[in-house]
């Protein structure tokens, strides 16, 4: 199971939309509280390298499991977390341009993606 909650706060000012901060990800037993969508599945899921940074060793988030020891398994989270990523910041875009049919488009395949990620890091186990 994997849970994915992004934490939006209210603007101030002129901006009448919430502003994406955080994201609390948690998948069998491990944690991760982190300013990016591909950071904290990351740190969740032990994954280093790949086009985002690599998961901080001591932080705000907690990672207790063991990272994954396929390679191939390790590649193919990393692709898929890197597909969240981009549908992700697609979504924010589109919500920051008012652009509420691409929003949800980028909803659903963030969704699709989520759900691969979830199936891949199953595999690791």
């Amino acid at each position: 199971m994997l849970y994915v909650e992004p934490l939006y706060v209210q603007a101030s000012g002129g901006q009448s939309f919430p502003v994406l901060r955080e994201f609390l990800v948690y998948s069998d037993g491990n944690a991760a509280y982190q300013p990016t969508l591909s950071a904290a599945l990351n740190e969740v899921f032990g994954v280093t390298g790949g086009s985002t940074q690599p998961p901080p060793t001591s932080g705000t988030g907690s990672n207790t499991g063991p990272p994954p020891t396929n390679p191939q398994v390790s590649a193919d989270l990393q692709q898929a977390i890197a597909d969240a990523q981009r549908d992700e910041d697609a979504a924010e875009a589109a919500l920051r341009r008012g652009d509420f049919a691409a929003y949800g488009r980028y909803q659903k395949a963030l969704k699709s993606d989520l759900a691969r990620i979830s199936q891949v890091a199953g595999k690791s186990g």
